[in-house]
């Protein structure tokens, strides 16, 4: 529960910092640091896949990702 407490009072405090100083930064800055996070959170994804125990629940989630994206977004799979 301590953990919980912990984790939620940083993402509130974090969350407050950001509407504070986020308005000081060009849209380019806060591109360049979303991509960095979504880079970031790839990495630490794929680290996890590497590691995992149960392959096979890796490759059916990947496959249900890239179908989802090939029947929804049409312009990234080549097909309209």
């Amino acid at each position: 529960m301590k953990g919980t407490l912990v984790n939620t009072a940083t993402v509130i405090i974090g969350s407050l910092i950001g509407l504070a100083v986020g308005s000081r930064f060009t849209e380019k800055i806060k591109t360049i640091v979303m991509q960095a996070l979504g880079l970031c959170t790839l990495l630490i994804g794929i680290r996890m896949a590497l590691n995992t125990e149960n392959i096979l629940l890796v490759i059916s989630s990947l496959s249900y990702m890239v179908g989802y994206i090939w029947y929804n977004y049409p312009c990234l799979s080549g097909h309209t």
